[in-house]
């Protein structure tokens, strides 16, 4: 569906993002025969990662963006464990995303970024409050780095599975994003991004999502 589509359905909707998992410069093209405002560009993929891109293939984007008016949305390599419970894990991959902000900053995108998982954790209460401050400073890093650079930084939900799995998902519900957010209120760049699906998972309310937001010190916008 394109944006004129959307926008006669949803009024309050002021932009719209192409997303099919495509490499950047076809999804580039695809927004534009949608009418979009904006494009994803989906650092997981293969030949979307941080090794992928060249400074020839930025400074065509670049030129390619300034021509057309539509904007990327940069969503960072969702494997990245920045709430991994392992702190060596968790500092390379804050060196990981520091690099994909440098992109971000370069293409004028907002830089998406997950919790992560940890995996098996053998006492789990601990695991998962270990890995929530990890995550947290995790955050409160990238968002110094992301600042000096001039990009804000979203910070995505995650699915809250609340039965037993081999994993379990960083920065899931209402109690963790005000631990979060809380402690970001220095950070001006900083900003919640609610995937209504992942918020929806195992008996989730996305609508109470939203309300539990407007109640955090100094909350943040809805993107």
């Amino acid at each position: 569906m394109d944006s004129k589509l959307i926008n006669a359905t949803v009024p309050f909707c002021t932009g719209v993002a192409h997303q099919k998992y495509l490499g950047a410069e076809k999804g580039l093209q695809t927004a534009i025969e949608g009418d979009c405002t904006h494009w994803y560009i989906d650092g997981s993929l293969f030949g979307e990662m941080v090794d992928d891109w060249t400074e020839a293939r930025i400074e065509s984007l670049q030129a390619q963006i300034a021509a057309t008016g539509v904007k990327p949305v940069f969503h960072g390599n969702f494997k990245a464990p920045l709430g991994s419970d392992v702190e060596a894990f968790r500092s390379a991959a804050v060196e990981y995303v520091k690099k994909e902000i440098d992109i971000a900053s370069r293409l004028g995108a907002p830089l998406i970024i997950h919790g992560g998982c940890i995996v098996e954790p053998k006492m789990v209460l601990m695991a998962k409050k270990v890995a929530l401050e990890h995550y947290l400073k995790s955050v409160q890093e990238l968002a110094l780095y992301a600042e000096a650079k001039g990009t804000d930084i979203y910070l995505e939900n995650l699915s809250n599975y609340v039965n037993y799995r081999p994993f379990h998902y960083i920065f899931t519900h209402e109690a963790e994003y005000a631990f979060v957010f809380e402690r970001l209120q220095a950070h001006s760049n900083v900003y919640f991004f609610l995937d209504a699906g992942h918020a929806n998972i195992e008996n989730g309310l996305p609508a109470e999502v939203v309300l539990s937001l407007i109640h955090i010190p100094s909350p943040r916008d809805l993107r």
